[in-house]
């Protein structure tokens, strides 16, 4: 059985047109499909409950960055590949693996079981991570935008532009190999790719797979850059980069850190390592 998990919330989705489709797609193709849709409540206890009853062959993500990684986060460890169907403000996995927009392209790229194997980020022991992490000023948007109920990309632009008027800085000690170094920053990303799930391009070493996360960090910023943010005008060279495979950050005071697009709170240390191959993935033959 193939389980997908519907986020109504996410960005401009279409409940019932895109399970119209899945269920056209799963007759054409005679799959047996179940489709479960998030409430925000209960989804792990619920999940975790088809997991325990149902004989699932893989599980289908149909939302943004936070959908796809409250999936991770039940089935990876039963080695479920996982497929994406992007429909999020933020889709930044989809983009880094070629995964199409369109509903029916990304249930073709389901279609041919073409399967790779992604690295994750583990955040303090606990939290995972599929694509970026960060503090500072980005983190400060994604906080107003779920304290708003704001909902895709206009709504995370909106956030963005009540963050224009005061950009805070913070200090920050990093370790990582045999390199430590004391710095400021208004933003610091841990990414696990090369671009936001906008487009925007944020390093040019970053791979999906390639067994290492990159450490981004970005000073002097103005209101000006985070227009570029949402522009063809961002450029990688903005941020220094370093890469590691595992290093521990601390801030002089609490930052705001959010995950894969969700806040998660104030933090003043972060402990950080990568898994390698550590979720299975369908994505296009040619990816």
């Amino acid at each position: 059985m193939w389980l997908f998990v519907v986020n109504p919330t996410a960005g401009e989705i279409d409940e019932t047109e895109i399970k119209r489709k899945i269920k056209d797609w799963a007759q054409d193709h005679e799959f047996t499909v179940e489709c479960y849709t998030t409430n925000g409540a209960t989804d792990k206890k619920e999940l975790e409950r088809l997991k325990r009853q149902k004989s699932i062959e893989a599980v289908v993500s149909v939302g943004g960055d936070g959908t796809l990684l409250l999936c991770t986060e039940i089935f990876m460890d039963n080695h479920i590949p996982i497929g994406i169907i992007p429909g999020g403000s933020s889709n930044s996995v989809a983009k880094e693996l070629n995964i199409p927009t369109q509903i029916n392209k990304a249930l073709s790229v389901l279609s041919r079981r073409s399967i790779r194997q992604i690295d994750l980020i583990e955040i303090n022991s606990s939290q995972l991570c599929l694509h970026m992490a960060d503090v500072g000023v980005h983190a400060q948007m994604i906080k107003d935008y779920e304290e708003e109920n704001f909902s895709g990309f206009s709504g995370y632009f909106k956030s963005a532009v009540r963050t224009l008027d005061e950009i805070p800085i913070f200090s920050y000690d990093l370790q990582y190999a045999d390199h430590k170094e004391r710095g400021e920053a208004h933003y610091l990303v841990l990414s696990n790719g090369q671009y936001f799930g906008t487009g925007v391009p944020i390093n040019q070493l970053g791979k999906i797979d390639d067994g290492w996360f990159e450490i981004c960090s970005l000073k002097d910023i103005n209101k000006f850059d985070l227009i570029d943010w949402f522009s063809d005008n961002a450029k990688h060279t903005m941020y220094r980069v370093r890469q590691a495979q595992k290093c521990t950050i601390r801030f002089s005071e609490e930052v705001d850190l959010q995950i894969d697009g969700e806040y998660q709170g104030l933090v003043n240390e972060l402990s950080v390592k990568c898994l390698p191959e550590a979720l299975l993935v369908f994505v296009p033959s040619e990816t």
